[in-house]
């Protein structure tokens, strides 16, 4: 599947959302939404201690966005792998 919108979702201003609010954009409970996570089909959470897990808003309205567009549980799966590929990447070219 070709993932080329993600470019320009990155630029979008950088903002983290909580369960509640990533539960509200994708329409599933709280159960499904960590096995979506465990089965690869979500974003694994940004965690910045036990109680603060976060999930890049852009991330989000990607596999949102697959979803919409038809996308099969392989692609999605895809996709994960590639945002979360993302995350490791560096943002700015170092001199």
């Amino acid at each position: 599947m070709n993932f080329d919108y993600l470019a320009s979702l990155q630029d979008k201003p950088k903002r983290l959302v909580d369960v509640n609010e990533v539960i509200s954009r994708t329409g599933n409970k709280r159960v499904k939404h960590y096995d979506d996570i465990k089965k690869g089909l979500m974003t694994a959470p940004v965690t910045r201690g036990p109680r603060f897990s976060r999930w890049p808003e852009y991330e989000v309205e990607a596999i949102v966005s697959a979803r919409i567009a038809g996308a099969a549980d392989p692609d999605i799966k895809e996709l994960v792998a590639t945002l979360h590929g993302l995350r490791r990447a560096p943002t700015h070219a170092q001199t």
